[in-house]
């Protein structure tokens, strides 16, 4: 049997919920810095394997100069994410 791992950023931290981290999205054409919260670390199945997300709330902070339309909860993959500030316990 195998052991249940854990969902990681791009430099090998454990990411739990209620951690804050920065990543890559987009806006209109150009790319941007989110910072947001995480609400919970998660997995979905992709071509037979299992790939790591996140559900983050964004708000925290944004880089560039408009503003974001929604604060709506996202699902992003771990892949450019980034640990800011680890929970506190």
């Amino acid at each position: 049997m195998s052991k249940r791992g854990t969902v990681t950023d791009i430099l090998g931290n454990p990411l739990y919920r209620g951690d804050i981290v920065a990543y890559a999205t987009r806006y209109a054409n150009r790319a941007r810095l989110s910072v947001a919260t995480v609400v919970k670390p998660t997995t979905i199945k992709a071509a037979g394997r299992l790939v790591p997300m996140l559900i983050v709330q964004p708000g925290i902070a944004d880089s560039g100069f408009g503003e974001r339309v929604s604060l709506r909860k996202e699902t992003i993959g771990t892949e450019h994410v980034v640990l800011i500030e680890r929970a506190a316990d």
